[in-house]
């Protein structure tokens, strides 16, 4: 038996979304809530699922705690 020659052709490119929020609280909370719309989106998912609740954990754990500059 002779071996199989199979080619592969590369993966298409995928887009890349980009969003530039601010180093605030409100930035953070964005963020949060960006990254689990976007799964619901791609998978179907309810927004209060527990995976979705799990990827708002990791996107806070990603997401720069803002600093606070000495204004009370």
């Amino acid at each position: 038996m002779e071996p199989r020659i199979v080619t592969v052709d590369p993966p298409t490119p995928t887009s890349q979304f980009t969003i530039r929020l601010s180093s605030t609280r409100r930035g953070a909370r964005l963020a949060r809530q960006l990254a689990v719309q976007q799964l619901t989106e791609w998978t179907g998912l309810p927004y209060d699922s527990g995976t979705a609740q799990a990827v708002a954990v990791v996107a806070a754990a990603l997401t720069p705690i803002p600093r606070r500059s000495g204004r009370r």
